[in-house]
């Protein structure tokens, strides 16, 4: 269809498998939208058909079996598939006229638009249109026809636009989707029909006999073949001597199948024919008939051309062929027509009969219609082999007996109804056939056991509810709900009993209450918009079952839990140090300590046994026998009696002191060295003393 449109179609034609109707646009009086899409994915196959004779000429005798010209043909039919898929679209662009003026419109306009490229116009060879002139209110159809053969094309959208012929008003069509994806796919010219005949004319000699096989009338391939097959030539009348230039004209044609076809690629399923052309010399003229085999004359081959040579046309026509020879001078495996038959296709038809088609014979008294033998008596009217007394009407033939009313054929007792014969009893209302006691309503009909209800047809006693009838146990609420009785409109919604319409948007049982949006079921009630049953409360965004109280103001426990860091404890624990643990644990600084246990040191965390220990940093002294000393932070012994004579234990120093030392500040040493009794220096021991100076340690 041209490089651009190839282009176009290539980069964005593919449409809908399942096209939603179109909305389509109007400006200035003028509504279009694109309808009826049709994708298509095509494999092609193309046909290609020759004829080869085996001679270049042929040189025939005249007179009555003075022997035999041959040819030998060879037809050859083949058949190849195109590698690439052909995408076809197909479909409409439909404009109506809403302003009551007649139209005269400029050509349409088609564009595609593919993804991620510029948008491209449809050839405008594509687009075609019966018509530019578009009668006040009429509607006119344009079709959409492109075809593109290579690698599939991507999704896009197709818009179309169509602009009077002063430009004074322009309609544009929404954007339609398209997408190969799912498209159907057809096998276009998989078969052909095949022919195979020879011409007849002025200066054309028909041959005499066949032999071999001849592709016969009818034929459809599903792949190539060739026949073969040879053509006797001779029998010719003298009188045909006074033209020198004769020839035999073979042809054939190939028509590839229709089936499935989408009209864009229609000109891939052309037919072609060829033609072969063997001259022809006539010898014997004026020698009286002496007896002279050709069969062997002219060996060089010939082919096929597209058109026969031209030669003069003769100076009287061909007669007709000769009565047959002897059996025994006929050619091996040819078998003669009687006298006065004639040469039609692979054969021949019989005396008194015509061949009428190059293939078909049709006694020479019965009339050729439209293709066929008029024969039992029939005419031939409007290309149609009919019965005697038939009648012309419209693009119609009514039978003897039918009469013509406005291009429609119809027995005189039925009533013509627009393009149609309603059958017996039946009347023409608004353009249909109905049942006698019909009724117009609207565009509609209504049979006579209905009634108009504004323009829709009802049973008796219902109305027209929003276009669809309505009655028995339903009723219509505000023109558009067809509900049943007791039923209520609630905002754009309706209720149907017992429901209630709640808070004017949601239908509720009876009973239950509108919150939030919702219904709360009868019992509930309605808090910081929440549905409650009975017993619950709120606590923050959470919800506290019946027992359960608020803790914190956003969790829920249990009443013997005791809130703890956002947390419930269960029963029977306490919250220390933001920790559960049962109850009769104690805090130790950031610690706990067991039940039965207490804090030994708090600034450690060391928890102790309750009896018998006392607390020293990070471990439990044995009380009553050790102690702690707070120097070198470790359990010492309180009493020793282990010491020699004249030495004492020194708790503080977990030793003996020698005789003569004292033990203070939790060391021996020599009592010169207290305060007073030497002017020595005192150690230190710790932090801290714990004692008047001088008390045992």
């Amino acid at each position: 269809m041209g490089a651009r449109l190839g282009l176009l179609i290539g980069l964005a034609l593919a449409m809908l498998a399942v096209q939603s109707p179109l909305a389509a646009a109007q400006a200035g009086g003028l509504q279009l939208a694109i309808t009826n899409i049709v994708p298509q994915m095509q494999t092609t196959y193309s046909w290609s058909v020759s004829i080869t004779p085996n001679k270049q000429s042929i040189s025939v005798p005249v007179g009555n079996n003075m022997g035999w010209a041959q040819v030998q043909y060879t037809v050859s039919y083949g058949r190849t598939r195109n590698q690439q898929l052909t995408y076809v679209l197909t479909g409409s662009i439909t404009v109506q006229e809403t302003a009551g003026q007649i139209r005269l419109l400029q050509d349409p306009v088609v564009i595609a638009n593919p993804p991620s490229r510029p948008p491209l116009t449809l050839n405008s060879s594509a687009v075609t249109c019966p018509s530019l002139t578009l009668p006040a209110n009429g509607v006119l159809s344009c079709n959409i026809s492109a075809a593109y053969t290579g690698a599939q094309p991507m999704p896009g959208t197709l818009t179309a636009s169509i602009s009077t012929a002063d430009g004074s008003s322009t309609a544009t069509a929404a954007a339609v989707p398209y997408n190969f994806a799912g498209a159907d796919s057809v096998d276009v010219g998989q078969t052909a029909s095949v022919t195979n005949w020879f011409e007849q004319g002025s200066n054309v000699i028909q041959p005499y006999g066949v032999s071999g096989t001849q592709p016969p009338p009818g034929l459809v391939l599903e792949e190539g073949r060739d026949f073969t097959f040879t053509a006797y030539f001779g029998n010719v009348p003298a009188t045909q001597c006074g033209q020198q230039q004769w020839q035999a004209l073979m042809s054939a044609s190939v028509t590839p199948s229709l089936d499935g076809l989408a009209q864009a690629a229609a000109g891939t399923a052309a037919t072609q024919k060829v033609v072969a052309s063997v001259p022809i010399t006539l010898v014997n003229c004026g020698t009286g008939g002496s007896t002279t085999d050709f069969t062997d004359t002219s060996s060089s081959g010939g082919s096929s051309s597209g058109s026969p040579a031209a030669a003069p046309a003769p100076a009287v026509p061909p007669a007709a062929p000769s009565p047959a020879p002897a059996g025994s001078q006929a050619p091996p495996g040819v078998s003669f027509a009687e006298a006065g038959s004639t040469m039609c296709g692979g054969g021949a038809c019989a005396p008194g009969s015509r061949c009428f088609d190059g293939w078909n014979c049709c006694p020479e008294t019965v009339q050729v219609c439209g293709g066929v033998c008029c024969d039992n008596n029939r005419v031939c009217l409007m290309s149609q082999c009919v019965a005697q007394g038939s009648i012309p009407c419209g693009t119609a033939v009514c039978q003897n007996g039918q009469t013509c009313n406005n291009g429609v054929c119809c027995s005189s007792d039925r009533v013509v109804c627009g393009s149609t014969c309603c059958e017996q009893g039946q009347q023409c209302i608004a353009g249909q056939c109905a049942a006698a006691g019909s009724t117009a309503c609207g565009a509609a009909v209504c049979d006579p056991t209905q009634t108009c209800a504004s323009g829709v047809c009802c049973p008796a006693g219902q109305v027209n509810c929003a276009g669809k009838c309505c009655g028995g146990t339903n009723t219509c609420l505000q023109g558009q709900f067809c509900v049943p009785f007791g039923s209520t409109v609630c905002g754009s919604t309706v209720c149907q009993s017992p429901q209630q319409c709640a808070g004017g948007a949601v239908c509720c049982d009876p009973g239950a209450s509108f919150c939030a949006g919702t219904c709360c079921p009868s019992g509930n009630t309605c808090s910081g918009n929440v549905c409650l049953q009975p017993g619950q409360s709120t606590c923050g965004s959470n919800v506290c079952s019946q027992g359960q109280t608020c803790q914190g103001g956003t969790v829920c426990c249990d009443s013997t839990a005791t809130f703890c860091n956002n947390g419930c404890c269960a029963s029977g624990n306490t919250c220390i140090n933001n920790i559960c643990a049962p109850i009769g644990t104690t805090a130790c600084g950031t610690a706990t300590c067991p039940i039965n246990q207490f804090c030994g040191d708090p600034t450690t965390g060391t928890c102790c046994q309750n009896q018998n220990q006392v607390g020293c940093f990070q471990t439990c002294c044995n009380s009553p026998q050790q102690m702690c000393n707070q120097f070198t932070r470790q359990c010492v012994d309180r009493f020793n009696t282990a010491c020699a004579g004249g030495q004492i234990w020194c708790p503080g120093a977990n030793q003996c002191c020698a005789a003569g030392q004292v033990c203070a500040y939790g060391a021996c040493m020599a009592s010169s060295a207290l305060p007073g009794g030497g002017g020595g220096v005192l150690p230190v021991f710790g932090r801290r003393l714990l004692g008047p100076l001088g008390a045992q340690q």
